[in-house]
């Protein structure tokens, strides 16, 4: 329903303006809004602050999130900003809405294998936030990191 809205000649992310008071919802549609727009960069930024604030939700399980496309369309330093955003040390229960962001933390990781600052990130992730993560990946990135 949000890409056809974002595609009809009246829409686009104008339908749901960041103004005061902001509900969630708006900064969610939004940021959906803008990644079918095809700026992935700033819908990711607007995801993440929406999962810190309520990060049981699974914001980001979307198919656009999790494209590979996705990771190499945007700048490294932004997956390094948003796994700054994610909750530190938590619970079980949001491990699923974590989901997507570990898939585009894999697939960006992929597609800049030499970004020190991506794998330096990813290597000393908290055990929590990415619940999927394993600890022998997380050993990987970081020994790549020093390779770099």
């Amino acid at each position: 329903m949000l890409a056809r809205l974002a595609a009809h000649p009246r829409g686009g992310r104008d339908l749901f303006p960041l103004n005061d008071p902001l509900a969630l919802a708006t900064v969610v549609a939004r940021a959906h809004i803008v990644a079918a727009e095809g700026d992935c960069g700033y819908a990711l930024r607007l995801l993440g602050k929406a999962q810190a604030y309520a990060p049981e939700t699974a914001w980001a399980d979307v198919p656009w999130v999790t494209a590979t496309a996705t990771a190499s369309a945007i700048v490294t330093n932004l997956a390094v900003d948003l796994l700054k955003l994610l909750p530190g040390r938590s619970p079980d229960s949001i491990g699923p809405a974590m989901s997507p962001y570990l898939q585009l933390l894999r697939n960006t990781i992929a597609t800049h294998p030499d970004q020190a600052n991506l794998l330096g990130a990813a290597g000393y992730l908290p055990p929590g936030p990415l619940r999927g993560v394993r600890f022998i990946d997380l050993i990987w990135w970081a020994v790549q990191d020093l390779n770099l």
